[in-house]
């Protein structure tokens, strides 16, 4: 009996904006980063619920608003 293995492309949609738990509680981390670093906490947050270990490049390729993945780089690298 001959084992059948089905492999399917998944489709990765573009992100057009952010979960609302996103939304409803990335607000209380809003005071810690500067305005374009909050964009990018709520961008990585947003990546995190849709892949556990989400590479810098599918995120930054993933957003609709046009984001550098060398930016991404920089806010996760921060010390």
């Amino acid at each position: 009996m001959g084992l059948l293995l089905l492999v399917v492309d998944i489709i990765m949609l573009p992100v057009m904006g952010f979960p609302g738990v996103v939304e409803e509680f990335a607000g209380f981390f809003r005071r810690v980063f500067s305005w374009p670093q909050f964009r990018r906490f709520e961008q990585y947050l947003t990546a995190l619920i849709m892949d556990r270990r989400p590479p810098v490049h599918n995120i930054a390729s993933r957003l609709v608003e046009a984001v550098d993945q060398s930016s991404l780089n920089r806010f996760l690298a921060r010390d």
